[in-house]
């Protein structure tokens, strides 16, 4: 092979490194947030369609929801539910503080212990839908999420909206399990 055509396809496959796109599935890479999350309209009830649970989830077998509350101070009061398989609720309350910017990244504590905030955890909101009605919901590793809704289903159009995002952001959809909806008795 002559030496130019070796540079050549040497440099080519360089460039085609460089050059190639950034996906945020990288080990290491952090996922993106969403540009802007309106805190007004992101309060209220959300219901969990699907999770990659905490292990304080892992006794919930049904209807778990996070309920949002916009303080006067700027932080977010949480209560997440679900129902235990014995029919108890199981509740866990926190408090978040909000980084400046787009809203989109919550530092949660769950309790405080002599004043200290302990059972800190990371959540970024990965991405929302112009309406409100779904959301997805992370940390900067990747070991949990959640998606969320008004409605305890999401549409085929959503579902498919979602995975997309999930996969920019680096997760696996699979990795989700479904969330079971208390079914409606007649």
């Amino acid at each position: 092979m002559p030496r130019a055509l070796f540079v050549s396809i040497v440099f080519a496959a360089v460039i085609t490194v460089v050059a190639a796109p950034r996906t945020e599935a990288r080990p290491g890479h952090r996922p993106r947030v969403a540009d802007h999350v309106d805190l007004d309209r992101f309060m209220g009830t959300w219901i969990e369609i699907a999770r990659i649970p905490t292990k304080h989830q892992k006794s919930c077998s049904c209807c778990a929801t996070a309920t949002y509350g916009l303080r006067e101070d700027g932080r977010i009061d949480i209560v997440n539910e679900c129902i235990e398989a014995d029919g108890s609720i199981q509740s866990a309350r926190a408090e978040a503080v909000v980084s400046p910017g787009s809203n989109a990244r919550w530092r949660a504590t769950y309790f405080k212990i002599l004043g200290l905030s302990v059972g800190k955890g990371d959540y970024w909101i990965l991405g929302v839908d112009d309406d409100y009605t779904w959301a997805v919901v992370g940390d900067p590793d990747r070991k949990y999420g959640w998606i969320l809704a008004r409605e305890p289903a999401l549409t085929t159009d959503q579902r498919e909206i979602v995975d997309a995002l999930l996969i920019d952001r680096g997760y696996n959809p699979a990795d989700f399990i479904p969330t079971p909806q208390q079914e409606e008795t007649p």
